[in-house]
């Protein structure tokens, strides 16, 4: 998804090509379910994706988890700084990726809104973090987002920390079980190398 591209995965691009530079890598981006499916009919051989992978037949290796924040438009009256509480918005309308696209997502927001105490009403889907953004700048709604999409600096739209900080979200590399040929043995390597430095850090 496209906020994991602020996160770890960067530095795991960079490794691979360092270590191993006469692989050529084509990156696509797609939504969760669709990276599973073209995993599935191998049209790619690796795919990073948030939350846990439940299908059968991929294997999967955590490489990092994130927080969920707040974003909002600039304009909302609570978008100054300082934490706050998700239960604050519970009367807002929603910006949400829908289940069809991501699925575990979808429902990782859905309970962290039920864990505050409503189930939030959901005026606008978007397949992509772009489209989620778009408008929510225009002053349409508020949405839970990964903590990393804050270093994407989209005019009319404001990041908050949330109270109390609990939840997070894992991001994963899935790859195909019977698929570990040399250079994907090697770049799930060097994706653990670095998920294992970033813990440490």
């Amino acid at each position: 998804m496209t906020s994991a591209v602020y996160a770890l995965v960067p530095g795991i691009l960079r490794e691979y090509h360092r270590k191993f530079s006469a692989v050529e890598m084509r990156r696509h981006e797609m939504t969760p379910a669709r990276s599973l499916h073209a995993l599935g009919q191998r049209e790619i051989n690796v795919a990073f994706v948030r939350l846990p992978v439940c299908e059968e037949g991929p294997v999967a290796t955590e490489v990092s988890r994130e927080r969920l924040g707040l974003a909002l438009p600039t304009e909302h009256q609570r978008a100054g700084g300082g934490r706050k509480r998700l239960r604050d918005f519970a009367t807002e309308m929603f910006i949400m990726v829908p289940r069809t696209a991501a699925p575990g997502f979808h429902d990782a927001l859905l309970g962290e809104c039920r864990r505050a105490g409503f189930g939030p009403r959901v005026g606008h889907e978007a397949d992509e973090w772009q489209t989620v953004l778009a408008p929510l700048a225009a002053g349409l709604g508020v949405a839970l987002v990964p903590e990393s999409l804050r270093h994407w600096r989209r005019p009319g739209v404001a990041y908050l920390e949330r109270t109390p900080r609990t939840a997070e979200v894992p991001l994963e590399l899935v790859w195909r079980r019977k698929a570990a040929r040399p250079p994907v043995g090697a770049f799930v390597a060097v994706a653990r190398a670095a998920a294992l430095d970033a813990k440490s850090a």
